[in-house]
Order: structure tokens, then sequence, then C-alpha cells
């Protein structure tokens, strides 16, 4: 399911007054190359102005080329259009466990699973709760999609996530730069640490009017409080989402440094950074060439 909950959470859905009404439950599923398949016990939902629809043990297929989405069960087939572009960002995904439901001003979703693959690294996030709630604001208009809602007004709490080894070097000449006035704490942190394993846990995020601030703690090399914090912003007539990083730390070293040079590395063609901002061209598809 997490590829449909990519699709209508992080995705410009097409324009409803309000969100679509949706039930899916236990979602699981993988998209690679653009396409994807997922499996559902149950799914309804609602096409504006009057259509609703009910499944049981369904299939879903996603093509995010052709911008459709196929439900079908034994005796129904149900094809809608969706635009896919957020999964650009990612070469491969996997889950497990969705469970999604939308009630007009209110989207939920949660997933026991789900694992991303960007090359080199693949991410190991566990128990994501995604909750949209703008059914006490007034000044949104009425041409909303998932994304706007959320920015507006989104929770996001994480249980963990897994990244892999961090580059130990990289990551050490990038706090130094930041922190000079800690040079002797940060080599004496990080000078018995041949790498870097690092499992972030229990992150809690919010998001209020396009200002987001969260938490995060990294216990599996160190026990220290990660915090972040700054803006985001949708450019609809471009397909843009901009998040200005303006606060990264790690207990009281800086972080922001080390945090946007390593989406940098990525080298993902549709996610730029430009000063302390993360640029996600939601329209690009290709990842660009490594040197």
């Amino acid at each position: 399911m997490k590829t449909l909950t990519l699709v209508l959470l992080l995705t410009s859905v097409s324009s409803w007054g309000a969100f679509p009404l949706i039930n899916f439950e236990n979602l699981n599923g993988d998209y690679a190359n653009g396409k994807g398949i997922a499996y559902a016990e149950s799914g309804k939902y609602s096409i504006p102005p009057v259509v609703k629809i009910s499944h049981k043990e369904i299939e879903v297929n996603f093509n995010k080329q052709q911008k459709n989405l196929v439900i079908r069960d034994d005796n129904t087939a149900v094809e809608l259009g969706f635009d896919f572009s957020f999964l650009n960002v990612f070469r491969a995904v996997n889950f497990s466990g969705v469970d999604i439901k939308s009630d007009q001003k209110k989207f939920s979703v949660f997933l026991e699973t789900l694992n991303i693959y960007v090359d080199p690294n693949e991410y190991k996030v566990r128990e994501i709760d995604v909750i949209t709630d703008v059914s006490k604001i007034t000044d949104i208009g009425d041409d909303i999609d998932i994304l706007d809602g959320f920015m507006v007004n989104g929770d996001l709490n994480i249980s963990s996530l897994s990244f892999g080894t961090i580059d130990k070097e990289a990551m050490v000449s990038d706090l130094l730069l930041e922190n000079p006035s800690r040079e002797a704490q940060i080599n004496r942190l990080f000078s018995k640490l041949k790498a870097i394993p690092v499992v972030a846990r229990n992150l809690r995020m919010v998001v209020r009017k396009r200002t987001f601030s969260g938490s995060v703690k990294l216990d599996s090399w160190i026990n220290l409080n990660a915090y972040l914090g700054g803006t985001m912003d949708y450019d609809k007539k471009n397909n843009k989402l901009v998040i200005n990083l303006l606060k990264a730390k790690l207990g009281y070293f800086s972080i922001r440094r080390w945090a946007l040079n390593s989406i940098r590395k990525l080298k993902l063609e549709n996610i730029t950074v430009s000063g302390t901002k993360i640029i996600i061209d939601l329209e690009k598809t290709n990842r660009s060439s490594r040197n």
C-alpha cells in the first residue's frame, strides 16, 4: 500500500474540493522501474460526485508513465488517473501492513514496514503513522490536494529508520567546518568509531502552516537527540516541493551542512540542493549519471 500511500499522500492528486473518501486495509506490495502492484484485504472509495465502490481481496496496479491506477477484484475493475510524480524520488519501494483512511477533511496512513532503495543504499522504516487534518481550517480554499493539506496541518511519526552505514570522515569534516569552536568534543566523540551505523528511533514531526519541526533519537552509535526545523512550499505550477532546512542539530552540534551534503551525494536528478533549500522536482523521472 505504500505505493498507494505515496501516490495519495505525497503527490499531486487531482483537485477535489475535499480529500477523496478512501478506506484500504492491510495493503502490501512493491514498486520498481515506474510500475507497482499491491494486494489488500479490502478497499472502499468514493469518486466525486456520486460513484462509490467497495472491493474485497483486491489487486492494485499502478503505472507512473501512464499515470493510471487499476483496482480489481474477481468481479470489478476500475481505472483511475493519478499523478505518481513523487515516486520519481525512489528507485524501488516495497511495503506491508498499510491502512489508509480518508474522510473529506482528514487523511491518515499507517504502515508497518517500508523499504526504500536509493542507489547505493537501502533504508528500512518501521511503523509509520501520517495524519492530515484540515477539518478546522477555513482559509485553505477548495483547490486542495493531500500534499497541500499535510503542509497546512500534518503529523508524522516513525518508530525506527535505518540508514545503513554513514561515511565517518565526511561527517566529521562537515561537523568541524560547521562547529569550529567544538573541535575537541567532535574529535573525542568520533575518535573510537571506525564506521557509523545509524538507526533513528521515535521520529516525531509536525507541520503547521508550512512550517515544520521535529526530533529523533540516534541510538545505535551515540545516545543523542537530533532536532530539525524549517519551512515547506509546494509550487503547483512548476510541480516542485521546496524544503528550506533552517535548523538541524545533533545534541549541541549543528549538522545542517552534513545533512544537505548527504542529500547532494545521492545524485538524484529530481532532487537538488541550493543553499539551505532542498528542491524536489516532481516531473523528472531519470537519475543523473554518477561521476
